[in-house]
């Protein structure tokens, strides 16, 4: 829980960047504080949202990315 937090916040963090450069160097207009931290705030929750469902759905293993160890021993016993 604590890594997909952590990816959450770098993820909104470059988001904020961006969103900073764009605004600044690009549109040359005046920055709104309290309009870029409320879509800073909802890129971290989708974010969030996002990677807890990629968690618990195991669309890892739904789109093959995650191989299945087999459920059976293959050698012999050792006693």
């Amino acid at each position: 829980m604590g890594n997909l937090i952590i990816i959450s916040l770098i993820t909104s963090g470059i988001y904020l960047l961006i969103k900073f450069i764009h605004i600044k160097l690009m549109l040359k207009s005046d920055i709104i504080l309290k309009d870029i931290l409320r879509e800073t705030i909802l890129v971290c929750l989708s974010s969030i949202i996002a990677n807890i469902a990629i968690d618990k759905l195991n669309i890892n293993k739904i789109f093959g990315n995650e191989k299945e160890s087999p459920g059976v021993f293959t050698s012999n016993p050792d006693f």
